[in-house]
C-alpha cells in the first residue's frame, strides 16, 4: 500500500511538472578576443546551448553561464517526496508506528544557490560542484509530540485528532558530483556522486482540530552533521533526483533508526 501511494505522489509531480510554462533564454558566448551577450524571451525558433528562466507573470529569472566548457547555474530548484527507510525498506515496524507517514505532506525542497560544471573530459565529463539549501518535511499520521530539550529521546500522546503533525529539517548542503553527457550536446546526462550537510534549523509543527498552532524549535537529537549519496539523470527538460542518506535521521542510539531518503523532479535544472 505504501508503494501505491509513493508511485502517486510521483506521479503528481510529474503532471505538475509538464504543466509549467516555457522558459525563455539568455545566452552567453565566450572566446578569446570577445564576449557576445543574446537575450531571447520566449524564443521558439533557436535552438541555445543552455538557458536562463523567467516566470511569465512576475519575470523572476535566474542565469546560466556556459564559458569554455564551464557552466554555472543559479537559482535551481527540486521538488520531491521526503521519506526514510527502516531496515532497508519502506515499511515501519509496529513499535515504531507513530512514525509512520503520509506522504502527499511529506516534501523536499531543494534550493541550489550555485552549481557549477568544470569539463574534466570536452563536452563529455564534468566534476560538479555547488551549495544550497535542502528542506524535509516529515508529516506523520499519527498524534505525538517529540519533547524538546531531552537528554534522552522522548514523545507523548496527543489527545484528540491533530490536523497536521510534521517535523521539517533545514541543512545547508555541498554535492560533489561526476557528471556524464555521453551525447551530442547536453540534452541528456547522468550524474553521481556524493553530498554533505550541516543541520541549520529544525522544529516540529502541531496543527489541532480548532485551528491552534504550536511550533517547537529543538535539535531533537537529529544528526547535525550528515552525508550520502546522490544521483540525478536527465533528458531534455525532464531531470529526476535521489539523495539516499548513509546516517540516520536521528543521533545513534538517541532516536530510532530511520535512514532519510529524497526522491523527486528538478523543477529548475541545468
Amino acid at each position: 500500500m505504501k508503494n501505491i501511494k509513493l508511485i502517486s505522489v510521483l506521479s503528481t509531480l510529474a503532471a505538475l511538472f509538464f504543466a509549467m510554462p516555457a522558459f525563455s533564454q539568455v545566452e552567453v558566448e565566450q572566446d578569446t578576443s570577445k564576449v557576445e551577450i543574446t537575450v531571447d524571451k520566449d524564443t521558439e525558433d533557436e535552438e541555445d546551448d543552455w538557458d536562463s528562466d523567467w516566470g511569465d507573470d512576475d519575470d523572476d529569472w535566474d542565469i546560466n553561464i556556459r564559458s569554455s566548457g564551464n557552466r554555472l547555474r543559479f537559482g535551481m530548484l527540486d521538488i520531491g517526496l521526503s521519506t526514510y527507510l527502516h531496515d532497508g525498506g519502506f515499511e515501519i515496524p509496529a513499535e515504531l508506528d507513530e512514525f509512520d507517514l503520509l506522504y502527499g505532506g511529506s516534501i523536499n525542497f531543494n534550493w541550489h544557490i550555485f552549481r557549477h560544471r568544470l569539463p574534466i573530459v570536452k563536452s563529455t565529463a564534468f566534476f560538479e560542484y555547488g551549495i544550497g539549501i535542502s528542506w524535509m518535511g516529515y508529516k506523520f499520521s499519527n498524534d505525538f509530540k517529540i519533547v524538546e530539550d531531552a537528554t534522552e529521546f522522548t514523545t507523548l500522546p496527543i489527545e484528540g485528532d491533530l490536523r497536521k503533525n510534521k517535523l521539517r529539517t533545514t541543512f545547508l548542503e555541498v554535492p560533489l558530483l561526476l557528471t556524464l553527457t555521453p551525447g551530442r550536446g547536453d540534452d541528456f546526462f547522468v550524474s553521481g556522486g556524493i553530498y554533505g550537510g550541516v543541520l541549520i534549523a529544525s522544529r516540529q509543527k502541531i496543527k489541532d482540530s480548532s485551528g491552534d498552532v504550536e511550533k517547537t524549535r529543538d535539535d531533537f537529537n537529529l544528526n547535525k552533521v550528515r552525508y550520502g549519496l546522490e544521483g540525478r539523470i536527465g533528458l531534455g527538460p525532464i531531470s529526476f533526483y535521489a539523495q539516499y542518506s548513509l546516517q540516520d535521521l536521528f543521533r545513534e542510539n538517541q532516536g530510532p533508526q530511520l535512514r532519510p531518503i529524497n526522491i523527486g523532479l528538478s523543477v529548475v535544472g541545468f
